[in-house]
């Protein structure tokens, strides 16, 4: 997996959130086990193939809905693969 660039977006494969597509927003100060995060903007819009990392269902007009969009805080030691989407 090569360096990653901010503002593209790619198809991540991580260990616990499985498959999913994101934009790169921002790199991070990490901890000892990652001396740097990735921040991942993720669409999570009913239909985009990305409803199971949404963090939370949103309320409306009584029905729960996934929100637009989600961030999420990943560690590149849990990636095993992100590819470049076109």
């Amino acid at each position: 997996m090569s360096a990653l660039v901010i503002g593209k977006t790619y198809r991540f494969k991580h260990r616990q959130k499985g498959i999913f597509t994101g934009r790169l927003i921002s790199i991070e100060e990490g901890d000892v086990e990652d001396p740097e995060f990735y921040r991942v903007q993720v669409p999570t819009h009913e239909g985009s193939g990305n409803e199971h990392i949404a963090n939370a269902k949103e309320h409306v007009g009584g029905k729960k809905q996934t929100p637009a969009r989600t961030t999420k805080l990943l560690r590149p030691s849990h990636l095993i693969d992100a590819e470049e989407v076109i």
